[in-house]
């Protein structure tokens, strides 16, 4: 994988400098270097969960990642709030590449998206409108806090298959959900999962490129035709 050659030089970096660091990378870039490096170096995406992270070469803690949280907060009085498409599609549109940025985690009054620190200012400078909605920019000192943006349904199900879970789960058909799969655009703990027949565990985090992302809970009981009840976290 290209990655894991030019992770070379970044590794000869930090032997020389100390540390190093990759831009954002992918859950299946993140995981080639893994395989590689083990415990040499630490991956950081702004938060526990992030599915896009950087990773560092050398002696690092999540201090000194390049990475920092943008607060954006939409005028949505007019319009409805922007999703995960128009947001990134407005950063690109400023001739950004993805790259740079990390994810992007919505809300209903805004977002926050993660980046890499020297285009902090860029974005800032220039980012005005994401969809039809005017937007204002902030950088924050802290990395917030957004567990409030999670909420815990239940959903049910006639079996842990992913193909069930991702229809239920996104209230989407399910040959459909096996569309989505088999194009490789699911993925189970930040690896692509390509068999809709795959069984899914408690703790599971499922992402679905374009929809969304859960964590698998607990089975909260079943219905009177025996399908599972299934708690899930949508963030």
């Amino acid at each position: 994988m290209l990655i894991v050659e030019r992770a070379k030089d970044l590794y000869s970096q930090a032997q020389k400098k100390g540390r190093a660091f990759t831009d954002f990378l992918n859950p299946v870039e993140a995981s080639a270097l893994f395989s590689v490096y083990k415990n040499k170096i630490r991956a950081f995406g702004g938060y526990p969960d992030a599915e896009r992270k950087i990773i560092g070469f050398g002696d690092v803690c999540d201090e000194d990642f390049p990475v920092v949280a943008l607060s954006v907060t939409c005028d949505t009085r007019f319009n409805k709030p922007p999703g995960h498409r128009d947001y990134l599609g407005a950063l690109l549109g400023l001739g950004l590449v993805r790259d740079k940025i990390g994810d992007i985690r919505c809300g209903e009054n805004g977002a926050v998206v993660y980046a890499v620190r020297d285009i902090a200012g860029y974005i800032t400078a220039n980012l005005e409108r994401v969809g039809k909605a005017a937007v204002k920019i902030a950088e924050s000192v802290v990395f917030p806090d957004l567990n409030n943006n999670e909420t815990t349904v239940k959903i049910n199900v006639a079996s842990l298959r992913l193909d069930a879970v991702v229809s239920s789960a996104f209230k989407i058909a399910r040959n459909k959900a096996a569309a989505l799969i088999e194009s490789e655009k699911v993925l189970v703990n930040w690896q692509i999962a390509a068999k809709p027949s795959k069984t899914l565990n408690q703790g599971d985090i499922l992402t679905v490129r374009g929809y969304g992302r859960v964590k698998i809970g607990t089975e909260a009981g079943r219905t009177k035709k025996d399908r599972m009840i299934l708690e899930v976290v949508k963030y």
